[in-house]
């Protein structure tokens, strides 16, 4: 009776290791993939705030070229209204 109790713990401790070996073995290879996973994500918040500061930097040129385009249109019908008197 002892003996049997003694190797149905024994039985019992072994399952046990072995289920958390496994559950320790699928959890780090979780892990491993949620690394890859954000490491992957930083490299594309690096791709999005870059392609944010090309916009950025067109939003400027666009409102640049913009206001001397304005300018012209402004200067061109000053100058062509002078000339209609």
């Amino acid at each position: 009776m002892v003996l049997e109790d003694s190797i149905k713990m024994r039985t019992t401790l072994e399952l046990e290791r072995d289920e958390a070996a496994s559950r320790a073995k699928k959890l780090s290879k979780q892990v491993e993939r949620l690394e890859m996973d954000l490491r992957d994500s930083r490299v594309n918040v690096k791709d999005v705030r870059s392609q944010l500061a090309d916009a950025a930097e067109y939003k400027v040129k666009f409102a640049s070229y913009y206001s001397m385009l304005y300018l012209y249109m402004y200067l061109k019908l000053i100058y062509t209204s002078s000339f209609c008197r």
